[in-house]
C-alpha cells in the first residue's frame, strides 16, 4: 500500500529527473551545433578555422536566444549554415525533451 508521502517523494524524483533531462538535452544541443562546426579532417579543401569558430559562437548564440520561442524566426543577416544549425539543435532539443517528458 502505498501512503501519500511516498507518492510525493516519487512525484518530487519525476519532476527533478525531468529538470535534470532538459538541461542535459540543452547542453547536447549545443554540442551538436559544435559538431556541426569541427573541421572536416577529410576534405581536401582549406578550411578557416577562425570563421568555423565564429559561426560556431553566432549559432550557439542564435540556438541560446530562440530555443524556447514556438515560431523560430531568424534575423535576415544569418548566413545559412548557421540557420540550419541552429534550427537542427533545437529541433534535437524539442525531440528529446519530448521523449523524456514521455519516458517520465
Amino acid at each position: 500500500m502505498l501512503n501519500r508521502r511516498t507518492l510525493r517523494i516519487k512525484a518530487m524524483q519525476s519532476l527533478y529527473s525531468f529538470y535534470q533531462c532538459r538541461q542535459s538535452d540543452y547542453h547536447l544541443a549545443i554540442e551538436h551545433i559544435g559538431d556541426a562546426f569541427a573541421p572536416d579532417l577529410n576534405s581536401m579543401e582549406i578550411q578557416d578555422p577562425v570563421l568555423l569558430k565564429q559561426s560556431k559562437e553566432e549559432a550557439v548564440a542564435l540556438f541560446k536566444e530562440k530555443y524556447l520561442d514556438n515560431p523560430i524566426t531568424y534575423p535576415a543577416e544569418t548566413h545559412a549554415d548557421v540557420k540550419k544549425a541552429a534550427s537542427e539543435a533545437i529541433a534535437f532539443y524539442r525531440n528529446q525533451v519530448k521523449k523524456d517528458k514521455e519516458h517520465l
